[in-house]
């Protein structure tokens, strides 16, 4: 799948998305009506504690004062890693159109479905392992999920993707769906669906490429890698009308950051 490329700006600041509001996260396309059940608006904001003892998804609700106050933990039943997760964007997400959270556990390697209920409370559901080592970012499509794993650059662990399903409440993994990166370890930033759900993407950023992943069913195939046309792209969304927008963040350097934007 290639990448057709547009515009690049300057930004004056730009920043990484690693908690979410609700609201809803990324663009995340729904392929079903959901017709069977009762959809419940978000009314809170939900972050990832990240606890590698034992990871929680953290509920804050606006007080009479316009603060945010901190509700309660709901765990995930793993661990996290204690870190910033590489800095990746997608580690928590709320599906648009859905009552489901998806998460990462960086520390035990695997991914969490949980479920919102009617009183913004948390339930998890299913956990299952990532397909890979060290999970920073994670995407739906329908019931079709897919992580993405740094690996470990010090043990000689590669990054890869990999697919599981959403088989009534348990994640279920996708047969021949895990697939490498352009090279080894790329320090790779997010995964997230195209809207029409027909292809993957995920960006780079030591090897400054975009590569992205044609899907054949719920099945990611081989990676196709284009380099990027911003700097270090990382976390990125989609338009109404499925426009690529990505920020580059030109290595960290000072008053460097980019956007820029792509059709896929």
């Amino acid at each position: 799948m290639k990448i057709k490329k547009f515009l690049k700006l300057a930004l004056v600041a730009a920043f990484a998305a690693t908690v979410i509001g609700c609201d809803d996260d990324v663009a995340q396309p729904v392929a079903n009506n959901n017709a069977d059940i009762t959809l419940i608006p978000p009314a809170a904001v939900y972050t990832m504690t990240n606890d590698p003892g034992a990871n929680a998804i953290r509920e804050y609700r606006r007080a009479a004062t316009g603060e945010l106050a901190f509700v309660k933990d709901y765990p995930t039943g793993a661990s996290g890693s204690g870190d910033n997760l590489n800095g990746a964007s997608g580690s928590l997400i709320h599906v648009h159109g859905t009552n489901r959270f998806f998460n990462v556990n960086a520390g035990s390697n695997s991914v969490t479905f949980m479920s919102l209920g009617g009183d913004g409370a948390l339930t998890a559901m299913s956990t299952a392992n990532s397909g890979g080592t060290r999970p920073i970012s994670v995407t739906t499509f329908g019931t079709t999920v897919y992580v993405l794993n740094a690996g470990d650059p010090i043990n000689n662990i590669p990054a890869n993707i990999s697919g599981l399903e959403l088989v009534g409440t348990q994640l279920v993994p996708i047969a021949g769906s895990t697939q490498a990166l352009s090279v080894a370890n790329p320090n790779p930033a997010q995964i997230a669906f195209h809207p029409a759900g027909t292809v993957l993407v995920v960006t780079e950023r030591d090897s400054n490429r975009i590569t992205t992943f044609v899907m054949n069913g719920n099945v990611a195939g081989p990676p196709k890698a284009q380099v990027s046309s911003a700097i270090t792209p990382s976390g990125f969304d989609y338009t109404a009308l499925g426009t690529m927008i990505t920020a580059g963040a030109t290595n960290g350097a000072a008053g460097s950051a980019s956007v820029s934007s792509h059709i896929v």
